[in-house]
C-alpha cells in the first residue's frame, strides 16, 4: 500500500511540474475573447444586388497575445457562406476596445431561401493557420427593402 501511495504521490508531482513547464513556454490554454457589434452602417433599406460601404464598429475583449478581428458578409453560393476582404481585418492586441472596420458588399436577398443578409464579425488568434476556428464571432442581419 506504501508503495501504490508514493508512485501516485509521484505522479501528481511530475504531472504537476510537467503542466507548469508548459505553462512557462507560452503552450498553455487557448486564448479567450469576446466580440460584440456595437453598429453597422448602412443597416436597413439596403437593395437586393446594389454594392455598399459599410461601416462595422465592434467591441472585443482578448485575454492575451495578439488577435485579428474580420467582417463578413453572406454573398456566397448559399446563405451561410461568408466572404470577407483580408485587407478589412484588423490586428488588435490583448485587453479589449472598440475597432471601426470598414467593407464593401453586394447586398443579396435570401428571402427566397428562408435566410437573411447578415455581416459577421469575428475574433481569432493572430497569427493563425489558414484553417482555423475563431475565438468569438457574431453576426447581425441587415434589412433589405
Amino acid at each position: 500500500m506504501k508503495n501504490m501511495l508514493w508512485r501516485s504521490g509521484l505522479l501528481i508531482v511530475v504531472v504537476s511540474a510537467a503542466l507548469a513547464l508548459v505553462a512557462c513556454d507560452g503552450l498553455g490554454p487557448d486564448p479567450v475573447g469576446t466580440i460584440t457589434i456595437v453598429s453597422v452602417s448602412p443597416d436597413s433599406g439596403l437593395e437586393d444586388g446594389a454594392l455598399y460601404s459599410f461601416t462595422v464598429v465592434v467591441d472585443y475583449t482578448l485575454e492575451r497575445g495578439e488577435g485579428e478581428i474580420g467582417v463578413y458578409f453572406n454573398t456566397g453560393d448559399d446563405v451561410s457562406t461568408y466572404i470577407g476582404n483580408p485587407d478589412n481585418n484588423e490586428i488588435v492586441d490583448a485587453g479589449g476596445g472598440r475597432v471601426t472596420l470598414e467593407a464593401q458588399a453586394q447586398a443579396k436577398d435570401w428571402s427566397a431561401s428562408g435566410g437573411d443578409f447578415q455581416v459577421l464579425v469575428n475574433l481569432s488568434e493572430y497569427p493563425h493557420a489558414s484553417t482555423w476556428s475563431p475565438l468569438a464571432s457574431e453576426t447581425q442581419v441587415l434589412t433589405l427593402l
